[in-house]
């Protein structure tokens, strides 16, 4: 079985959770019998850092996603949409289109899949579903990009159902996606090995299990205001919560959410919550393994492996059902549950477990490293992974037919500036919005 896998990161120095979801499975593949290329499109991802022994990595050709992005020059409106389409047609030239391949794998993200299921030849394409571009947008939505997001949700519902197969690991998801595109996706679930981890000096000058912690982006969807919200309601009572993740915009590329969480939840955010930055890795795992309880406070989330490798380290946690990992969680047993966005149950939660004794704890957590044993095992994964693959390279690819709408807009631009359509708007109305962006620039300059 040939396996190539085009992502947008991987390797050990990344921190994204497509990269985890791949390092986690990757091995236990290779042993089950799947050679596997792996083909990276993050231009920045020169020198991946890999310490696993596997991997044909390769990185795409800047030369071909050069060529690429001219060709799409017509997409200059929607300048992130047109990058991540150079992305994916540099990775499929890069991959000589396949050839050699039994199964070709890439995910919902970066609209990788794109060039590959407009096609009508080639080897089957599996689109495994990590949070697509079009989800993101819809959750986390940012002024001036309407444009983008809409034409990006109206390629993934034109091309998404093109796919031989569609997986996701959570199962909310997987319903959501089918629902959509009105077609079976299956669930999966991520491996996820639990694992003692050592504590190492811990920041903050914090002392072991005396805090909570989070996980994860400071990003709209993944729940930051509903912790804000819970933390004030417990008012004294609250526990330090120590926030690990980046920093990203709110809903303009010019401010950040950090920024409106101080300004809007003064009482708590850098207080009782206190965001640290990013770490890697292995540091975050530390701090995971010296954490009191660990809180996954999403609004929505395709699944969220960082409330499984919690539960590996028979940490207890605290879950949204928004997001997809709650699925593992027997609520009072093994971890707790609460519905997504709501504060005065995440604050409950949040003192009831503060406040429980170590054996208390232990028993949960104990409970909970089980659970990611048995449920998401490398070995248990792969066998359902590997036995979809061999049933697409038995069946291979259904003849579908060119489409030439889809064909058309991927191929090259029509001559012409790529603004031109900016003629067809009121001068007076341009002349305007430049007098306003280039005020707010030379603002910047002051």
């Amino acid at each position: 079985m040939k396996l190539l896998l085009v992502l947008s990161e991987y390797g050990e120095a990344t921190k994204g959770g497509i990269g985890a979801f791949y390092r986690n499975i990757i091995p236990t593949l290779e042993k089950a019998g799947c050679q596997i290329d792996v083909c990276i499109t993050d231009l920045s991802h020169n020198a991946p850092s890999l310490t696993q022994p596997l991997n044909n990595v390769i990185p795409i050709s800047p030369r071909l996603f050069d060529e690429a992005l001219f060709q799409l020059k017509h997409l200059a409106p929607t300048p992130e949409l047109r990058k991540m389409l150079a992305c994916a047609f540099a990775a499929w030239e890069t991959c000589d289109r396949g050839q050699g391949y039994d199964v070709v794998e890439t995910t919902d993200w970066g609209l990788l899949y794109v060039p590959w299921v407009i096609q009508d030849v080639g080897p089957p394409v599996v689109v495994q579903f990590h949070g697509s571009n079009g989800q993101v947008s819809f959750h986390d939505p940012f002024e001036g990009n309407e444009l983008e997001d809409l034409v990006t949700r109206t390629l993934e519902m034109a091309l998404l159902g093109r796919a031989d197969e569609l997986q996701s690991g959570g199962r909310q998801n997987a319903r959501e996606w089918s629902h959509l595109l009105c077609r079976p996706v299956h669930h999966i679930r991520p491996a996820c090995t639990s694992k003692d981890v050592s504590i190492a000096p811990i920041p903050l000058n914090l002392e072991p299990d005396t805090f909570g912690l989070v996980v994860g982006r400071i990003q709209s969807w993944k729940g930051p205001e509903v912790l804000c919200q819970a933390s004030a309601l417990l008012a004294d009572r609250a526990p330090k919560i120590v926030w690990v993740g980046r920093d990203h915009p709110f809903r303009r590329l010019d401010r950040s959410l950090s920024e409106h969480l101080r300004e809007n939840y003064s009482s708590v955010w850098g207080k009782s919550i206190k965001p640290i930055g990013e770490l890697s890795s292995s540091e975050a795992a530390s701090l995971q393994a010296a954490a009191r309880f660990v809180v996954v406070p999403s609004t929505w989330d395709t699944f969220n492996l960082t409330a499984a490798e919690a539960m590996g380290l028979g940490k207890v946690v605290i879950c949204s059902d928004g997001a997809g990992a709650a699925d593992l969680i027997e609520d009072g047993e093994n971890g707790f549950r609460f519905p997504a966005n709501d504060a005065s149950a995440l604050a409950s939660l949040v003192n009831t477990v503060n406040h429980m004794s170590v054996a208390e704890r232990e028993a949960i957590g104990q409970r909970a490293r089980r659970t990611i044993r048995h449920e998401l095992a490398a070995d248990r994964i792969c066998a359902q992974r590997f036995d979809r693959y061999t049933h697409l390279r038995a069946t291979g690819r259904p003849a579908r037919g060119s489409h030439p709408w889809l064909s058309s807009f991927f191929a090259a631009g029509a001559p012409g500036l790529p603004f031109s359509f900016l003629d067809k708007l009121p001068l007076k109305q341009l002349i305007r919005y430049t007098g306003r962006r280039a005020g707010r620039r030379l603002s910047t300059f002051r």
